[in-house]
């Protein structure tokens, strides 16, 4: 298939494509993901570990919200999460 156009829809968490040869149009709905690094993964399978810092992070990320879980080192996804709380901190300066 060739694709015409593509529409990053990262915003909204949406993607359309349109594909020529039969013409039909396409969403994909797209989980919010997370990087950890391997070590930390056995920890959060195990639910050892359930809390994560991010600093700068601009995902916007909200209760509810469903998260692929992501090996920073493969890229593989390991799990999904659905968010819970989210307490945001102001940096002291």
């Amino acid at each position: 298939m060739d694709a015409r156009d593509c529409s990053d829809g990262y915003a909204s968490g949406r993607i359309s494509l349109v594909f020529s040869r039969p013409l039909q149009v396409v969403n994909i709905t797209m989980n919010k993901s997370l990087k950890f690094r391997s070590n930390l993964i056995e920890a959060i399978e195990s639910g050892e570990s359930n809390i994560t810092w991010r600093l700068f992070d601009d995902k916007d990320i909200s209760v509810g919200d469903v998260i692929d879980l992501i090996n920073r080192d493969t890229d593989a996804k390991f799990g999904e999460a659905t968010v819970v709380e989210v307490r945001e901190k102001s940096s002291p300066r």
